[in-house]
């Protein structure tokens, strides 16, 4: 297996005392708070390549400096209308991408 999705709000508290898990390459978190610590994720998987974060809340402010220590890592962050505000989005550069998720109400 190299691929996980997983329903975690916070990788820093819910990931504290885990081995790394060196064989996971990909990792979507649907269900991150939009504040979560996330250098949890750097240390318990450190072959990262791509992760996907969210939904993230609208009106949260993720820090993005953490996954900084993994330079190959691209990064998918999604949001529920207007990306959120972020910290420390410009370590990631052309790595970060956005994608918005909608709900659309047919009649």
């Amino acid at each position: 297996m190299t691929a996980l999705q997983l329903q975690v709000r916070d990788p820093g508290t819910e990931f504290a005392g885990l081995p790394p898990l060196g064989g996971i390459t990909a990792l979507t978190l649907p269900g991150l708070d939009g504040d979560a610590d996330l250098a949890g994720l750097t240390t318990t998987f450190p072959a990262l390549k791509r992760v996907v974060l969210g939904p993230v809340p609208e009106h949260s402010t993720p820090d993005l400096t953490p996954l900084h220590a993994l330079p190959w890592l691209s990064v998918t962050l999604a949001a529920d209308g207007q990306p959120p505000r972020l910290k420390g989005h410009e370590v990631l550069g052309g790595r970060l991408r956005f994608t918005t998720t909608a709900t659309l109400y047919l009649r």
